[in-house]
């Protein structure tokens, strides 16, 4: 990943080709021209059909094939890995499973598919454990790394970079920068940790 394919588009800090780049290659063309999107939050618990976290694979199939009959092109998903546990429970290789198949079906529509996090928030694991990722409360599964702490956000990166290769095949990874990254106490600027951090994880290759 090159400095310059690090963007800061519309809200959001984009990566593109991420998947790409890190870990595969997609097959077919991405769609040309505008791009017109929607986000699909799934951050919420709540039941299916209120709450994108509960949704099925087939869900997601007719709200992008709607979608797309309104001239849409581009959905970007946050699959809230960041309230992964390590190790995973059973509910969140499922869930990591199922985002893998619907960014093949976004693929098949002509969409590109892009994938979502905040900054510097990580999993309590043994909170987190507790719940089946379709029924786990964001809040109450999460902790946030201090931007000064370089080892920190290092184990932060490398098990993200284990969570996002089932999802090699997005067309990109997004930063919610309305999530300042912040931390008490703290007065490194937000957005260093972030560009920084695959420079430091990987020196070697993640940066040219």
């Amino acid at each position: 990943m090159r400095r310059r394919d690090f963007l800061f588009l519309g809200g959001l800090a984009v990566w593109p080709d991420l998947g790409r780049n890190l870990f595969a290659q997609r097959t077919g063309g991405a769609p040309t021209g505008r791009m017109l999107g929607m986000y699909v939050h799934r951050a919420w618990p709540y039941n299916r059909p209120y709450a994108a976290r509960n949704w099925t694979t087939e869900d997601f199939r007719g709200y992008a094939q709607g979608l797309k009959q309104l001239g849409y092109n581009t959905l970007v998903i946050w699959p809230v890995i960041e309230i992964m546990p390590s190790p995973l429970t059973p509910s969140d290789r499922a869930a990591l499973k199922q985002m893998a198949e619907v960014i093949d079906i976004l693929h098949g529509l002509g969409f590109r598919a892009y994938m979502t996090l905040c900054p510097n928030i990580v999993v309590d694991n043994e909170a987190a454990a507790k719940q089946p990722y379709e029924r786990r409360y964001y809040f109450r599964s999460l902790k946030y790394v201090d931007p000064a702490n370089s080892e920190g956000i290092r184990n932060m990166v490398k098990w993200r970079e284990e969570l996002l290769r089932p999802l090699a095949k997005m067309d990109g990874c997004a930063i919610i920068d309305s999530d300042t990254g912040s931390h008490p106490g703290n007065e490194r600027p937000v957005r260093e940790h972030l560009v920084r951090a695959p420079q430091d994880v990987q020196p070697d290759t993640a940066w040219d």
